[in-house]
């Protein structure tokens, strides 16, 4: 799975630069959010705006990880779209998850103009 990867001192967005979300890709994903959580910022965006499928352990993966994430920490997933969208309604997870239709919106105003720095982009298996 490759992933792009960029933090500032508050956010850290994780974009998929893949079409699939599902079992076979996982593990990358809860690495590359906790190796977040660890090493950079407390406040994850998911950045879903390549993701044209994704599946029940996709979205299993989404829940654990904003359980994990903790209290003082917020998971926020972006660039819903088509498919993807209708299965976190289907599933209600829009109702407990903090979902928003673009990337932008995702991140407060007074966090977009903190300088980012960029993590080369990592291909995980």
């Amino acid at each position: 799975m490759k992933l792009d990867t960029k933090f500032n001192e508050s956010v850290s967005i994780i974009h998929f630069c893949e079409k699939k979300l599902v079992a076979t890709n996982m593990s990358a994903l809860q690495v590359a959010v906790q190796d977040m959580i660890r090493n950079h910022t407390s406040h994850i965006v998911l950045d879903l705006a390549e993701i044209e499928t994704i599946d029940s352990t996709g979205l299993g993966t989404i829940v654990s990880i904003s359980k994990d994430i903790g209290k003082n920490k917020t998971l926020r997933i972006a660039g819903l779209n088509g498919r993807v969208k209708k299965m976190f309604q289907i599933t209600r997870l829009d109702r407990v998850l903090n979902l928003y239709d673009r990337l932008e919106e995702a991140i407060p105003l007074h966090q977009r103009v903190e300088p980012w720095k960029q993590l080369e982009a990592t291909d995980i298996n």
